[in-house]
């Protein structure tokens, strides 16, 4: 009882802020009217999700690049998500970047405001905003950003394959049917110019992907720590990628509870550039980890890659791929998009469809990723 009461009461808090901050936006915006500037030929493509959206995304936003060629297009990126790397990877000419911080645009009334009054001296003649499955997101950038044309688009299936929405998204803006069989990104070719290499790392090794975008699809230290030790007893070296305060401080306490661990382990979080830490995943033999950018750039790469894959939007980045195994713990409550969950706020903790999943069952798809790379 006493849990559901403060569970109550932090979602009404939440509900009221995010309200709070949403008036006062409006009431800026009221009092304090943008110039009015000439119609120019700028397009503004709004980049509101991580590196794994938009790998998967990749050839959809080709595409956008080749239907605006004749006008000068702008991405707006959030600075937290490390995607304008790989967009400026496949088109380094014919676009340009604004930076924003997406959490302080979703938090901070005035902050949204700024960028708001900065964006608006473009006047654009269009604005994409590219599809979120984060619902504040999506409301927050739809009430935002007004143009002569403005795109965005919404599916209360949750469960859809996330291309089929990025699809639908570039019927809406260009009237133009995409073939899904086409759109299949090849970070191969992204990835194979690039140059990097490191003495220190072995001729052979694997990849574990510690963090995500969300703590609620994090794997509890606890159940990952014998996974990883199990890799290290059997004389593997693992390479652990990734980016970020949080990844470090889980990796810093696995090695502090595993002399293996540390031992069988190269820690390279934070240390490499987006491209570099793909051609280190590419030789890889094969990846461990969560529901990541890593995660979909290993399928993409085409690498072996044993997956912890929870419920909030199952299916949405379930990759045809003969080389992957997902590690799932399925609950009557999957489609939750990671919000209002049963069993608590998902703020502070991994999800229950991620913690049930046991140390034991990904050890036995790990071996079993073993036995089929070695019939291979």
């Amino acid at each position: 009882m006493i849990v559901q009461t403060a569970l109550f009461i932090y979602v009404l808090t939440k509900k009221t802020y995010y309200k709070t901050i949403d008036i006062i936006f409006t009431c800026l915006i009221y009092f304090f009217r943008f110039k009015k500037y000439d119609i120019t030929s700028n397009v503004l493509i709004v980049v509101p999700d991580g590196i794994g959206d938009n790998i998967l995304r990749l050839e959809v936003i080709k595409n956008y690049i080749e239907y605006f060629k004749c006008k000068s297009i702008y991405f707006l990126i959030s600075e937290e998500t490390g995607v304008k790397e790989l967009i400026y990877s496949i088109n380094k000419e014919n676009t340009s970047f604004i930076d924003f911080s997406l959490k302080k645009f979703s938090r901070n009334p005035f902050y949204r405001f700024f960028k708001n009054k900065a964006l608006n001296q473009y006047n654009f003649v269009s604005i994409v905003l590219l599809y979120t499955i984060e619902s504040r997101v999506a409301e927050v950038l739809e009430k935002s950003f007004r143009a002569h044309n403005t795109f965005f688009y919404r599916t209360d299936n949750i469960f859809n394959y996330a291309l089929l929405d990025d699809i639908s998204l570039f019927k809406k803006v260009t009237n133009i049917d995409l073939d899904i069989n086409l759109l299949k990104t090849n970070l191969q070719s992204i990835v194979k110019n690039n140059l990097y290499s490191d003495s220190t790392i072995p001729s052979e090794y694997i990849v574990i992907g510690i963090g995500s975008s969300s703590v609620s699809r994090t794997y509890p230290i606890t159940k990952f720590l014998p996974v990883l030790e199990w890799l290290g007893v059997n004389n593997y070296t693992m390479i652990f990628l990734g980016k970020g305060l949080e990844d470090e401080k889980y990796y810093n306490k696995l090695i502090s509870l595993s002399s293996i661990i540390k031992n069988q382990s190269i820690n390279l979080i934070g240390k490499l550039s987006l491209l570099d830490s793909f051609q280190v995943l590419r030789k890889a033999k094969f990846f461990v980890g969560v529901e990541s950018g890593l995660f979909n750039a290993a399928s993409f790469l085409g690498i072996p890659l044993i997956v912890i894959y929870g419920g909030g939007h199952y299916g949405r980045f379930k990759h045809i791929n003969d080389k992957a195994i997902y590690v799932s713990s399925t609950m009557n409550c999957f489609g939750c998009n990671w919000q209002n969950c049963p069993y608590g706020s998902l703020r502070f903790k991994s999800a229950k469809c991620i913690s049930n999943i046991e140390s034991k069952e990904i050890i036995a798809a790990i071996c079993l990723m073993i036995e089929k790379i070695a019939l291979s």
